[in-house]
């Protein structure tokens, strides 16, 4: 096992000591790991990748919760729709619906692109987006399991770049009906739903890879694919600051808000994943991995009734085999008398 000390404070500026162990290893994948997500009580990881599998797992033991999904194409992108409901993009630009039942579980297929799912993202009210390359597709999912797409996007600026989809936020509280958008070459990109018109964009200086919003939906962690990470204060639409862990990986690393939303953790192509708060430059610790593995995913659940979190990362692909490390998080609120810098 292994164990991180670090200090910081909570949503509500109080200040805490954080305390993180190192609890499952999981393996079972022979390829890279493209998704985690946890089920929204964090009682469920899935994970998927490009051998095709999906994997669900308990997160107390790490126990698998129904036999492996395998399929011909890997899975890239994942999303639960509540706890027992669970959405998979799929490279073939397919999605798979499971919806687990006591025992077993069923699948339900649905054609949603004609290029791989990159992305998956839904709103309070249900209404699900799903991101393949320059097409954005707005739908809902009935009670029978029909799918009813209510509206396609395509950006197009004109110019002769890429046009590809890195990540998909619903951000209802910056704007009714807003969806953020980030694009490989074109920024960032708020799109106003119910009128299919673009709100505003935020050009970007480099090339805008995976992305995480924070709960607050004030600002957004880009991966640039260059050096690190970028946050962005999407309200006043500034740079805020870069966090810069790694030289050059030229990977498109992926980037989440943890503890709430003051907190980022960011990938990885040496094992290593930075802990930082958005008010200082400096990474406050960091989690390490055995062997230095490259990693690709990373999902987070946190709690703000106790206060406890959990992390989780996926790895690369090495000799046909990929590793989940979860990690589980406490916070304990320090009295004033009692503030203790842990480093």
């Amino acid at each position: 096992m292994q164990f991180v000390f670090a200090f910081g404070f909570n949503h509500r500026n109080q200040p805490m000591d954080f305390f993180y162990e190192q609890t499952l290893c999981l393996s079972g994948h022979d390829d890279t790991i493209l998704a985690l997500c946890f089920s929204p009580d964090g009682a469920l990881l899935a994970s998927a990748g490009l051998d095709g599998k999906l994997f669900i797992w308990t997160t107390t033991t790490g126990a698998q919760l129904h036999d492996v999904i395998q399929s011909e194409h890997g899975f890239s992108a994942l999303l639960w729709l509540d706890n027992s409901s669970l959405l998979s993009g799929k490279e073939d630009g397919t999605a798979l619906l499971i919806t687990l039942a006591k025992d077993d579980y069923s699948t339900c297929l649905y054609l949603l692109h004609d290029e791989p799912v990159e992305c998956l993202a839904m709103n309070r009210g249900g209404t699900v987006a799903s991101g393949a390359g320059i097409t954005i597709q707005i739908f809902t999912i009935s009670d029978t399991r029909r799918v009813q797409v209510r509206k396609t996007l395509r950006f197009d600026d004109g110019s002769n770049k890429l046009i590809k989809v890195t990540s998909l936020h619903w951000a209802d509280s910056l704007f009714p009906n807003a969806l953020l958008v980030t694009y490989l070459n074109h920024g960032v990109v708020v799109w106003n739903m119910e009128t299919s018109d673009v709100i505003y964009t935020i050009p970007l200086d480099t090339l805008a890879g995976d992305a995480a919003l924070s709960a607050d939906h004030r600002f957004l962690a880009i991966s640039n694919i260059s050096y690190g990470f970028d946050v962005y204060d999407i309200v006043d639409k500034k740079h805020v600051k870069s966090l810069k862990y790694e030289d050059g990986s030229g990977r498109c690393l992926p980037v989440a808000f943890i503890h709430g939303g003051n907190y980022l953790i960011g990938g990885s192509s040496i094992g290593s994943l930075a802990i930082s708060h958005l008010g200082r430059q400096e990474p406050i610790n960091y989690l390490d991995h055995p062997e230095n593995p490259v990693i690709l995913s990373i999902a987070s659940h946190y709690d703000s009734l106790s206060t406890n979190s959990i992390i989780a990362c996926g790895s690369a692909g090495v000799e046909d085999s990929a590793h989940i490390w979860v990690w589980r998080g406490q916070a304990n609120w320090i009295p004033s008398q009692r503030r203790v810098l842990i480093s």
